[in-house]
């Protein structure tokens, strides 16, 4: 099918706004985190950072709180030290957040950049292993050209039943297997899931009965549509006759809200936001932001990420939308550190065409890559839940912020399959589930997600694999002959196959057989149509898997549905 060329607003929402304003929030109550000093505790909150405490760096352009700083003390710190290293630079502790000994220290008298990296020098001199401004970020914005082609839709959700206007408004389900996985499960209300962004101006009807709590650390901020837009991604309800559908259909979704009027958010609450959301029991938590840093930014964040792992949280980031290796984009380097191993940076992916029962896709043209990213999902053009004129709506964008919910997703439904994995296990499986690689411009193979092969490979679900492929899916007349191929599939960890069928969707009997499918099986289709084929395979634990596939006959490139 011809692609036509189709000019889409996509924000740069994943090297975005993420930095600046918050209330005193507390993270909850735990033992001193990660500087490990003796008994010196930050406060339980983030101070908050008001608009005219943000300034310029007129040399760089970069924006920051002009008069603070956060710190990680050195293990042997004492309080006399910490006191006098205080008095030092005329600052005090505005706020902090213990579990990782994080500490937000506000200072006197600085009226230039120079001045505050002065004391900022200062305070490492005195035994403070790390110092680094609150940095602030704008929200940048641009615009793509991506493709439109045709496609197909997905549940009974009323914006997806558009499969003949030759959109792609619901690629990514497909292109990802969600579909394929979706017969298995959905999801799971026991399952929590975080999203960290920037705003939440109104209750959206499409994500309210997953929605279960909101946590802002701002009081002035109306808002816009792009957490809104996260959030529908990670956890849109499905099958609810109305609009989209997430990904994991079924969830425990809390928002954290983390920005104020300006347009940006710091990094104290980002780090607050990410620890809530890990004591509170989330398995994810998507966080779809960054921008440029360096080595200071990655030890900044190294132990916040390895704390929330700790707790049983994946935190899942965009890799961001510069083209460029994403180590360069703030602490998404953190991808390729051994150290960290609950973290996935995620590339995007853009459709280029529909290949007879499967999308073909690039690495879309904006997305960062190379070792540091851990996976590649859909991410452009992405249809979601939006606020428009202080309305719901739906908005299609694009970018690493779409694709970074995607994979948040995904970790939902291999949770609520498999609720008993750790954070690492939860990551390692999405990762190793990939049966395709992408390679970046850098020549590294980046993996492609597969949220089919992801349920199947968790460990103890004892799901077993359903593969379906035909010779062919598309067939000018009838009489028809499809040969199909069951024979890749796997009876999951554990078990063993008890028995197959094979439905070819037109009315007549089924093919079944016990144990796996050994040989490929042969149908006449004898009327033109469009047929559904579904593959269920079954094993010893009970447990069922199934993949559909799509038979043309004599229809010619007509959009099929998929219920």
């Amino acid at each position: 099918m011809r692609a036509r060329p189709v000019l889409l607003l996509l924000l740069l929402c994943s090297a975005t706004a993420i930095i600046l304003a918050f209330s005193a929030t507390g993270c909850g109550s735990a033992a001193p985190g990660a500087s490990g000093a003796e008994g010196l505790t930050p406060p339980d909150g983030v101070a908050q950072v008001t608009r005219d405490r943000i300034t310029i760096d007129e040399k760089t352009g970069e924006r920051y709180v002009k008069d603070e700083a956060l710190l990680y003390l050195d293990p042997s710190m004492t309080q006399a030290e910490l006191n006098a290293a205080l008095a030092e630079v005329d600052g005090r502790v505005v706020g902090g957040v213990p579990e990782v000994g994080l500490f937000q220290i506000r200072m006197n008298g600085v009226v230039s950049r120079a001045g505050l990296d002065r004391k900022i020098a200062q305070l490492t001199d005195r035994g403070v292993s790390l110092a680094v401004p609150n940095t602030v970020v704008p929200e940048p914005t641009t615009d793509f050209v991506e493709p439109e082609v045709s496609a197909r839709r997905v549940t009974d959700d009323s914006l997806l039943n558009w499969g003949s206007t030759g959109t792609t408004r619901h690629w990514q389900h497909l292109q990802s297997n969600a579909v394929d996985a979706w017969d298995s499960v959905t999801g799971s209300t026991s399952v929590k899931l975080a999203v960290a962004d920037f705003n939440w101006p109104l209750d959206h009807p499409d994500l309210l009965d997953n929605l279960t709590a909101k946590t802002s650390f701002d009081d002035d901020y109306s808002g816009g549509w792009h957490g809104i837009h996260v959030s529908g991604i990670v956890a849109g309800q499905g099958n609810n006759a109305q609009g989209i559908t997430g990904v994991c259909w079924d969830a425990d979704l809390r928002y954290y809200d983390i920005a104020v009027a300006s347009g940006g958010g710091s990094y104290s609450a980002i780090i607050a936001a990410f620890v809530s959301a890990a004591e509170a029991g989330c398995r994810a938590v998507n966080f779809s932001g960054g921008h440029p840093g360096g080595t200071s930014v990655q030890n900044l964040m190294r132990p916040v990420v390895q704390h929330c792992g700790s707790l049983g949280c994946v935190v899942v980031t965009s890799a961001g939308n510069n083209t460029v290796d994403a180590a360069t984009d703030s602490w998404k380097g953190l991808g390729s550190d051994p150290t960290v191993t609950n973290l996935l940076v995620v590339g995007s992916l853009s459709p280029t065409s529909w290949n007879v029962d499967h999308w073909e896709y690039e690495l879309s043209g904006f997305s960062n890559y190379g070792a540091s990213v851990n996976i590649v999902a859909p991410g452009s053009p992405i249809l979601s839940t939006a606020e428009s004129g202080g309305a719901p709506a739906y908005i299609t964008t694009g970018g690493t912020s779409m694709s970074s919910p995607y994979v948040a997703g995904a970790v939902g439904l291999v949770a609520s399959v498999s609720p008993g994995l750790n954070a690492q296990q939860l990551r390692d499986t999405i990762v190793n589930s990939a049966s395709e690689t992408l390679t970046g411009p850098d020549g590294v193979d980046m993996p492609v997600l597969d949220v089919d092969a992801a349920i199947g490979l968790a460990p103890d679900t004892g799901l077993p694999i359903a593969v379906l492929s035909a010779d062919q899916t598309n067939h000018a007349a009838a009489p028809a002959t499809v040969v199909f191929d069951p024979r890749a599939s796997g009876p999951g960890e554990g078990d063993t196959v008890t028995g197959w069928t094979l439905d070819f969707g037109d009315g007549s009997a089924p093919a079944t057989g016990a144990g796996l499918p050994a040989a490929t099986v042969s149908h006449d289709y004898t009327t033109a149509g469009v047929f559904q084929a579904k593959l269920s395979v079954t094993n010893t634990s009970g447990k069922t898997d199934a993949q559909s596939l799509i038979i043309s006959v004599g229809v010619g490139d007509l959009p099929v549905i998929i219920d």
